[in-house]
């Protein structure tokens, strides 16, 4: 699997944990658009 597939599966299992407590939809629409690995150094992306 690469990276990419990788962090996108995170980052899918991520937005199911929190959308029970998230009310309002473009908040879910934003999480699943942004990839938030983008944002992390690549030295600790395996934990973003």
């Amino acid at each position: 699997m690469s990276d990419t597939h990788s962090y996108e599966a995170q980052r899918r299992r991520m937005v199911e944990t929190v959308a029970p407590r998230v009310d309002d939809d473009r908040v879910l629409a934003a999480l699943e658009a942004v990839p938030r690995h983008e944002f992390v150094p690549p030295d600790r992306r395996d934990r973003a």
